[in-house]
C-alpha cells in the first residue's frame, strides 16, 4: 500500500493556538511521521510516536526553530513537523533511508530546519550549550530520551549549563518509560529524577508529554536557572493500536504491515477531526502489497555464529559473562540474557561497560562484551586503559561493514578495523562466516594470552567457504593458483571476490580470505603460498587508507615479497539505504567497481 500524506495545505488551515488545532497537528505529524516509516519498511515508531506532542508543540505553538533532536532515530518526527512549516519538500517524506539524496535515518546536518547530527547518543547537550554560549537573545530546546540518560555525558552536560548559566538551553526529557524494549526502570533509571536535577542546579517541571497544552506551558514560561522538562510519555504514545506486550514495546523497530497502516492512519485520521481530510484517505488506493514470503537465510551470520558457540560455552566454561549495552536482541543475546549471573546489562552506557568489564577481568572473569561497532568508538580510551592493565577481555562489535546499511552515518563502522589495531596489544579478528566465527571464539577464549576484538556482522551471506580446520594463523586460500589473487576480510569483501572471479577479467584470480588482522602469524606458510604471486588485490570495508592493505603490505615486505598491490576500500562516509544492493551500488562494491588487473 502506498504511503498516506498530509498534505502542507492541512497544516496551513489549522490554528495551532487553538487546543482543537495543536490536537490536529499532532495526528497530521504521526500520519507523515508514519508514511516515512512505511515507504522505507524501516524506522523507529516507538520513540517517533512518543515524542509527537513535544516536537509539535515547539514547532508549531511556540514557533521555535532551534530544536535539537538528540534522539535521533525519532527523525520521522522531526522531519513531519519540518514538512508541515516548510522547511522540506512533500517529496522528501517519501525519501526517508533512501541513500544520500535522501532523509537520513538520524537526523543529520545539511537537512533544512537540523542544527547538527545526532543519534549516537548522549552529545547533542554539549554541542547545544557550545552553540548557544553566543547567543544569548536566543532560545534552544534539546530533546532526549530518558534510556539516552544513561550515558554520562548527559549529566556532564547539565553540570555545564548550570555553571555557566545557559538559560536559554531547554532540556526536555521524553520519559516514555522504555528503552529498545525493556522497561527503563529494569536497567538503570532515576528512581526521583526531580531530585537528581534539582541537586545539579537545575529548575525541574514535570508534565504530561502527550498533553499539548501543558507542554506549552512548562516549555515556555520563564525559568530563573537552566531548565529541564521531564515530559512523561508513552512509547508509540498517541495510538491505542501499539500496546506493550508481556512488559516489552516492541514496537521500537518493528514496522505495521498494510493492515495495521491503515488501522493507524484511520485512527490518526480521525483524531485529526478533519472532514476534508477524511475524504481524501476515503480515496487513498488501498491496493494491498504483496506478502514477502518469509524465507530462512542461507546460513547464518557471523553474528549468530558467535552467540551461539558463546551460548554453549557459557556452559563449559563459569568464568565466561556476557555483558550488553541494551542491544541484547540486535546481538544475538536473548537467550544468553535469561542466564541470570553469567549476564550484565549495563544499558546506554558504552564507557562504564568497557570499564566495567576491566573490572570484572580484574576479579578473574573473562568477560564478552557486546555493542554495536560504532559506539565502541564512545569507549576507546576506556579500551586503551583496559590494554595499559593486559586485561584479557573479549570485546564484539556488532552491526559492522557496510551490509549495516539502514542506519547511516552514525551507525555504520566502516572505521573499527583501524580504530582497534591503534590499541596496544589488542588481537582483531573479522570471521568470514557463521563457522569461522564459532572456531576462532574457541581460539579466543581457550588459547588466546589477551584481549580480541571480534566485528561482527547482523546480514547472513552464502559464501559457501569449507567448513574444515579454522587455523587463527593462517588464511583461507581459495584456488590453487595464486599468482594473481583478491585478499579478503569479512562476509561481503569476501563475497564481491567470489563474483568478481565469475567475470572474465579475473577468471584466473583466486582468493585469500583473512579473519586475523593482528594476531599469531604463521609467515613460513605465508612464503609458500605466495611464492609465484605476482598480483594482490585486497577488498575491505574499512575507511582509506584500510586496515587489510596494511597487513597485506607488511606481509610482503617481512617476507621480501613485492607483487603488485592495489586495493578496493571505503573512501567515503555512508548514507542510509534501504537495501543492501543500494548501499554496495553506492560504495561500488562490485565487480565494476574493482581495480582493473594488471597484465600479464
Amino acid at each position: 500500500m502506498e504511503p498516506f500524506l498530509v498534505d502542507r495545505r492541512h497544516y496551513e488551515r489549522q490554528d495551532a493556538r487553538a487546543p482543537e488545532g495543536l490536537r490536529a497537528l499532532c495526528a497530521f505529524n504521526r500520519i507523515n511521521a508514519l508514511a516515512c516509516i512505511h515507504g522505507a519498511r524501516h524506522g523507529w515508531l516507538g520513540a517517533t510516536f512518543s515524542v509527537a506532542e513535544i516536537l509539535t508543540t515547539l514547532y508549531f505553538r511556540l514557533g521555535e526553530r532551534n530544536v535539537v533532536l538528540s534522539k535521533g532515530h525519532a527523525a520521522p518526527m522531526q522531519y513531519a513537523c519540518l514538512y508541515g512549516i516548510g522547511q522540506l519538500e512533500r517529496a522528501s517524506l517519501l525519501r526517508y533511508k533512501d541513500g544520500p539524496d535522501g532523509l537520513p535515518a538520524h537526523v543529520e546536518r545539511g537537512t533544512p530546519g537540523v542544527p547538527f547530527t545526532t543519534g549516537s547518543l548522549g552529545q547533542a547537550l554539549s554541542r547545544t550549550a557550545g552553540l548557544a554560549l553566543d547567543r544569548p537573545a536566543e532560545r534552544f530546546f534539546v530533546v532526549l530520551g530518558d534510556g539516552e540518560l544513561q550515558e554520562g555525558q548527559c549529566f556532564e552536560a547539565l553540570q555545564n549549563l548550570v555553571y555557566r548559566e545557559l538559560r536559554q538551553v531547554r532540556t526536555v526529557i521524553d520519559a516514555n518509560g522504555f528503552q529498545t524494549e525493556l522497561p527503563v526502570e529494569r536497567l538503570k533509571h532515576l528512581p526521583d529524577p526531580r531530585k537528581v536535577f534539582e541537586g545539579l542546579g537545575l529548575e525541574v517541571r514535570e508534565v504530561d508529554g502527550h498533553d499539548p497544552e501543558a507542554l506549552a506551558a512548562a516549555l515556555a514560561a520563564p525559568a530563573e536557572r537552566p531548565l529541564v522538562v521531564w515530559a512523561r510519555t508513552r512509547k508509540a504514545g498517541g495510538t491505542d493500536l501499539l500496546p506493550p506486550e508481556d512488559g516489552r514495546q516492541p514496537w521500537h523497530s518493528r514496522v505495521p504491515d498494510d493492515a495495521l497502516y491503515r488501522r493507524l492512519v484511520e485512527e490518526q485520521v480521525t483524531r485529526s477531526g478533519s472532514a476534508e481530510l477524511r475524504a481524501e484517505w476515503e480515496r487513498h488506493p488501498r491496493d494491498v502489497s504483496p506478502a514477502r514470503p518469509a524465507t530462512p537465510p542461507p546460513e547464518p551470520s557471523t553474528r549468530d555464529g558467535f552467540s551461539r558457540r558463546l551460548e554453549a560455552l557459557l556452559d563449559e566454561r563459569p568464568e565466561l559473562e556476557v555483558l550488553d549495552a541494551d542491544l541484547a536482541k540486535a546481538c544475538g543475546l536473548e537467550r544468553i540474557a535469561t542466564r541470570g549471573r553469567q549476564f550484565h546489562e549495563l544499558g546506554i552506557a558504552e564507557q562504564d561497560l568497557v570499564s566495567f568489564a576491566g573490572g570484572r577481568a580484574l576479579a578473574g572473569k573473562l568477560p564478552v562484551v557486546h555493542t554495536y561497532a560504532a559506539f565502541f568508538r564512545r569507549a576507546i580510551d576506556q579500551l586503551f586503559l583496559n590494554q595499559i592493565d593486559r586485561l584479557k577481555v573479549i570485546y564484539a562489535g556488532h552491526y559492522a561493514g557496510l551490509c549495516y546499511f539502514t542506519d547511516g552515518k552514525t551507525h555504520q563502522a566502516t572505521n573499527d578495523l583501524s580504530l582497534m589495531l591503534a590499541l596496544p596489544e589488542l588481537w582483531v579478528i573479522e570471521p568470514p562466516d557463521a563457522h569461522h566465527a564459532a572456531a576462532l571464539l574457541d581460539w579466543a577464549v581457550a588459547e588466546a594470552d589477551r584481549a580480541v576484538y571480534f566485528r561482527l556482522r547482523r546480514t547472513p551471506l552464502a559464501l559457501g567457504l569449507p567448513r574444515g580446520t579454522v587455523r587463527p594463523d593462517r588464511p583461507l586460500a581459495l584456488g590453487d593458483d595464486l599468482r594473481r589473487c583478491f585478499w579478503t576480510i569479512g562476509p561481503v569483501s569476501t563475497r564481491l571476490a567470489l563474483e568478481a572471479r565469475a567475470t572474465p577479467a579475473f577468471s584466473d584470480f583466486g582468493v585469500v580470505v583473512q579473519s586475523v588482522l593482528r594476531g599469531p602469524l604463521d609467515l613460513e606458510h605465508l612464503r609458500t603460498l605466495l611464492r609465484e604471486t605476482e598480483e594482490i588485490v585486497t577488498i575491505e570495508e574499512d575507511l582509506a587508507p584500510g586496515a587489510l592493505h596494511g597487513f597485506v603490505a607488511g606481509v610482503c615486505r617481512k617476507l621480501d615479497l613485492a607483487p603488485r598491490l592495489s586495493g578496493k576500500r571505503i573512501d567515503r562516509w555512508g548514507a542510509s539505504f534501504r537495501t543492501l544492493d543500494a548501499c554496495l551500488d553506492h560504495f561500488g562494491f562490485r565487480p565494476d567497481g574493482l581495480p582493473a588487473p594488471g597484465r600479464r
